[in-house]
């Protein structure tokens, strides 16, 4: 199974809802989600240049992408996707990220390790399948 997978299974097993449930109840959270968006937002305006900049103001979508975070969310306080939380956290660590993986970690296995954790050590070192 690949990462992709293993984050499907998540998602469908009601994580985000739990996480959100999480935020929801935490203020830090919430802030640190903020300052997460707001990163991301600065890093993707430093990787475009002056011409897919004229190009997305031609559009008119630069505007978007200079008020939008991680994965296009617009509210700050929503995860909505695990997918796209989990890319930008392999890029730069995140809140939710570091969630997933606190979460992988507590899941068990017979043979003692937490099921996450060679996930995690596997997608920390850029792969996208479970290290055996």
């Amino acid at each position: 199974a690949d990462l992709s997978y293993r984050i499907d299974q998540a998602e469908a097993g009601g994580l985000i809802k739990r996480l959100q449930q999480r935020v929801n109840s935490d203020v830090g959270l919430r802030q640190a989600m903020a300052r997460d968006h707001a990163a991301h937002i600065a890093l993707r305006a430093e990787h475009i240049t002056p011409a897919e900049q004229q190009r997305l103001q031609q559009l008119g979508m630069a505007e978007v992408l200079a008020q939008r975070g991680i994965g296009g969310i617009a509210d700050f306080t929503r995860i909505r996707c695990l997918h796209t939380w989990y890319a930008a956290h392999l890029v730069v660590p995140n809140t939710i990220g570091a969630l997933l993986e606190e979460w992988w970690r507590q899941l068990p296995v017979a043979d003692g390790d937490a099921a996450g954790s060679r996930w995690v050590r596997g997608a920390r070192a850029g792969s996208t399948t479970a290290m055996e």
